[in-house]
């Protein structure tokens, strides 16, 4: 397995991916099949590869050095500091981090970064050691998380959608186990192909919202929809930006 581990990582993309997580979609064929030959091989060396973009590595560049999702995100930051700071939130819940951190943990907000990809999260770490800012660096799959720290306020930037798609279980599990007062989560509003969506708002997680006590407004860039959740308010709004 160690060797076909390898291999999967030998994609720039894909090679901050634990090699422990990479095993758990791998342990189920293993447990299947006593052996796998070459042609099993590079079936699974396909399926699993694919699996991880879809998941981990969709938002990397080939280079695997630039989160192509932040970098998008850049002209958009200042507006979501103004609707962070409004909150005045003393602690921060970032999961599925990628290189976010590097733009909007500032010291005096203790700052958990949790993600899969540990190239990301060593910037993250480097970032936080120069800058002196608190917080705590997690190696994590969120959707094996039970106990999320207390926090002011969760971000989920484009994770909530890529973690399941058939009923969204798993992201409404992720959703109904953090303890926070605000949540800000945003969707893509453009195909990874270029092209516009045709439904832009996520029915499903405005259900979850409501289901667990949330009631929220949303805004938008020119890629991107956030919803603002807040556990007791009391309208729901919709606004957007451009």
């Amino acid at each position: 397995m160690d060797a076909l581990i390898a291999k999967i990582k030998n994609k720039k993309e894909l090679s901050g991916i634990p090699d422990k997580y990479i095993a758990t979609l791998l342990a189920p064929y293993y447990t299947k099949n006593k052996t796998i030959s070459s042609k099993d091989e590079k079936m699974l060396l396909k399926i699993i590869r694919n699996q991880l973009r879809k998941t981990t590595g969709r938002y990397h560049t080939k280079s695997g050095t630039e989160h192509v999702s932040t970098a998008e995100r850049t002209f958009f930051y200042p507006q979501l500091d103004e609707k962070i700071a409004a909150l005045h939130p003393k602690s921060i819940l970032d999961v599925g981090c990628g290189q976010n951190p590097l733009f909007q943990a500032r010291k005096g907000i203790f700052y958990y970064a949790y993600d899969l990809n540990e190239k990301d999260l060593a910037r993250v770490q480097a970032h936080f050691t120069h800058e002196q800012i608190a917080g705590i660096i997690k190696t994590t799959d969120i959707t094996q998380e039970t106990s999320f720290p207390k926090v002011d306020l969760v971000l989920a930037y484009k994770i909530l959608d890529i973690i399941d798609t058939k009923g969204h279980p798993k992201a409404t599990q992720v959703l109904r186990a953090l303890d926070t007062k605000h949540l800000l989560a945003s969707f893509p509003t453009i195909s990874l192909s270029g092209k516009k969506m045709k439904t832009t708002h996520r029915l499903w997680f405005e259900q979850a919202l409501r289901t667990n006590g949330y009631t929220f407004e949303t805004f938008a860039s020119s890629n991107e929809l956030f919803y603002l959740a807040r556990r007791g308010a009391n309208k729901v709004t919709s606004t957007s930006r451009n």
